[in-house]
């Protein structure tokens, strides 16, 4: 359990570094009645760092106001957890309109979904991913696009183990997220003050 804990660590670490997206950690700064009203910075990549002309010296800690002072405040009442569970519903609901009767969608994490396809080859599992994509790209919350990555990987034969499959998929999708265009994308982790 352990191994597998660093092995997704370091994925984690290689996909943050080594993307051209510009990717913010964020803390969300909750007032008394949750209401989202700072955030402070944990973590950025070098593209962020790029794309916004600063560094992690200058942020690493640091809110938003510090950093922003002239920030508008919607962009702060614009994140938090009823946007990301938004966000989540509107992926599922993607999924569910993209995949065909007999597949079976599952979250399996914070933001991350399995979806079996029985009897499919890999052109039907890009036929479906397609189909996803497409359905997602006409959603949004708010002004926030709805945006998924996908890996697969078909199991051809009996002996091999549903473990190695799900890795090499999940190794697929983090080349994916690799190759995506760059933009800023920013993840947040809830904090009261």
């Amino acid at each position: 359990m352990e191994e597998a804990l660093e092995e997704s660590e370091q994925k984690y670490r290689l996909l943050y570094t080594a993307m051209d997206q510009g990717l913010a950690l964020h803390e969300i700064i909750l007032d008394a009645e949750g209401k989202p009203v700072n955030y402070r910075f944990l973590d950025v990549n070098e593209s962020y760092c790029r794309l916004v002309g600063v560094t992690r010296k200058m942020t690493i800690g640091r809110t938003v106001k510090e950093i922003m002072p002239k920030v508008e405040q919607y962009w702060i009442d614009a994140f938090g957890h009823a946007v990301g569970d938004e966000l989540l519903k509107k992926v599922a609901e993607a999924m569910q309109e993209g995949c065909r009767a007999g597949d079976i969608i599952s979250r399996i994490g914070g933001d991350e979904f399995v979806i079996i396809l029985p009897n499919t080859d890999n052109i039907e599992a890009e036929q479906v991913i397609s189909r996803i994509k497409e359905k997602a790209s006409k959603k949004k919350v708010g002004s926030i696009d709805v945006s998924i990555s996908f890996g697969y990987k078909t199991k051809v034969a009996k002996k091999q183990k549903m473990q190695k499959v799900f890795k090499d998929a999940e190794e697929y999708m983090y080349q994916n997220k690799l190759k995506e265009s760059a933009a800023i994308k920013i993840f947040f982790q809830a904090q009261r003050s």
